[in-house]
């Protein structure tokens, strides 16, 4: 009978953690070849300009 109860009281939560449709998180893994770091520092710059250049919004970060 517990076991129902702790479902029921559960449900609800489940509930709203699908609810927020406004934030979606998205994670990469990129793997750069040893003595490439350079190159792809260079192609990361060239696509933020060319993304702010275009007005994009969305907010990213790389660490």
């Amino acid at each position: 009978m517990k076991k129902v109860l702790y479902l029921l009281l559960l449900c609800p939560l489940l509930i709203v953690a699908q609810e927020n449709k406004d934030y979606l998180l998205s994670i990469s893994e990129i793997t750069v070849k040893q003595g490439h770091n350079e190159a792809f520092l260079q192609g990361v710059k060239s696509w933020k300009e060319c993304y702010l250049e275009n007005k994009g919004e969305d907010k990213w970060g790389v660490w």
